[in-house]
């Protein structure tokens, strides 16, 4: 969910959590030569006020625990797995999920690389908003303090072929289509509308969506260019069933899946202590896309970012644009069919960012190291530019020791009335604390 996870949280700085050596001198890990064990449990609660008063609102609070699994194996096998167990209490509903995050194996022919399972890829160089990234689906609704935990593993099979040293050609198949999350839980609606459960293709082989990319990876400089032919991540929101009756109207949406294709280009460099990075796509969907309401028009997205390192300090500047092609401006009807219609597609032009023909952003993301690199403070903001929305995100951490270290912060949204933001400000806004001990 490329597109809303960015406009939501625009905080897609990803961490990697990989495996770690086990049985060492300090007794916090498990393994053999064979095998990585390693994991983590927390604590997490957020905290924000009550929409009906002055009063502080418990949003989220749940224990959670992962252990991740990290085969080595031999010269031409590996394999990893991820499994998460969480209870608590979220967006006003108890809690109580397992699931497996990632399992996948990999097979090394010389220059070719042969991985299948349930995986998570991120494809792309720029940092925070990634227009070419969308093989992974996500979850904008996680509450973490952890931006790579809103994304969800699919099966994918994920092959490379290693022409040099530097330069490799890529592609993945995903048989069966997962989507992104819809923030549907995030906004209260009228109790005459309802949402019903989400139209996806058929786990046909036809259905499936695949992926190339040819890239190219330097000391100092990369790039590359990509395809991708699929059913996208984000889903839009078609018209159900609707009624009239005297006491008015009942209206049924369904998400629906809708195909696409798109071209991407990448490109990062250094020079001296600064860093260039740029990435653009093209969005070319299926479908008639001017008369259904849950296909966006064709678009344009682009962003180019400074990347600066001052001793401990470092701050990353972003640009970022989404042009929309073939734009008409929506047109109020009188009739009350007419009105459901238009109410449907400025909700989907809301969610692809298609309310306006142009978009300009700027994101900023700060950081700074301290006490040893014990301490860590950063700040992710975004200020859209066309729609006048805000959203800052702070997070100060500090390693306690080793393996046990404690982090807070606060998320702000605002935006102007029929915005994203002003639909989910209430709920996201608000401070957040997690305790964390991992072996």
């Amino acid at each position: 969910m490329y597109r809303i996870v960015s406009t939501l949280l625009l905080t897609l700085q990803l961490t990697s959590l990989a495996g770690q050596s086990l049985f060492e001198d300090a007794g916090n890990r498990l393994s053999n030569n064979n095998f990585q064990l390693s994991g983590y449990v927390r604590g997490v609660g957020y905290m924000g006020q009550d929409n009906g008063n002055n009063l502080a609102d418990m949003k989220s609070a749940y224990g959670e625990s992962a252990l991740s699994l990290n085969i080595q194996g031999d010269s031409f096998g590996t394999g990893f797995a991820e499994m998460r167990f969480r209870k608590g209490y979220e967006f006003g509903d108890r809690i109580n999920e397992i699931h497996l995050r990632e399992a996948f194996v990999e097979f090394h022919f010389g220059k070719f690389d042969l991985k299948a399972g349930n995986q998570i890829i991120a494809w792309g160089r720029a940092d925070g908003w990634n227009p070419t990234n969308i093989i992974t689906p996500q979850n904008p609704t996680v509450r973490s303090p952890e931006p790579d935990d809103m994304y969800i593993g699919n099966f994918m099979v994920n092959a490379s072929y290693h022409i040099t040293a530097e330069l490799s050609f890529k592609g993945i198949w995903i048989p069966v289509y997962k989507p992104s999350v819809l923030p549907i839980k995030l906004s209260s609606y009228p109790d005459n509308i309802s949402f019903l459960q989400g139209n996806w293709p058929e786990s046909k082989v036809k259905n499936g969506s695949y992926a190339f990319k040819l890239d190219l990876s330097m000391a100092d400089a990369g790039g590359s260019i990509s395809y991708f032919n699929g059913c996208q991540i984000l889903p839009g929101i078609d018209l159900g069933n609707y009624e009239f009756s005297t006491e008015g109207i009942e209206v049924e949406f369904l998400p629906r899946a809708y195909r696409e294709q798109r071209l991407g280009f990448d490109f990062s460099t250094t020079f001296g202590s600064y860093g260039l990075r740029a990435e653009a796509a093209w969005q070319i969907p299926f479908g008639e896309y001017e008369s259904e309401a849950y296909i966006p028009n064709p678009d344009i997205e682009y962003v180019i970012g400074l990347e600066k390192d001052i001793g401990k300090f470092n701050i990353i500047v972003q640009y970022i644009g989404v042009v929309v092609l073939n734009y008409k401006e929506t047109e109020t009807p009188i009739d009350p069919e007419g009105m459901i219609l238009h109410s449907l597609e400025n909700y989907n032009r809301l969610i692809s960012m298609q309310n306006d023909r142009f978009s300009h952003m700027i994101f900023i993301r700060p950081s700074l190291f301290m006490l040893h690199n014990n301490l860590h403070a950063e700040l992710f903001s975004i200020y859209n530019f066309t729609t006048k929305e805000i959203m800052v995100s702070s997070k100060i951490s500090y390693d306690l020791s080793d393996t046990a270290a404690i982090c807070a912060g606060y998320n702000y949204y605002y935006g102007k009335e029929n915005t994203l933001y002003d639909m989910i400000d209430s709920i996201m806004n608000g401070l957040f604390i997690e305790m964390r001990v991992s072996f």
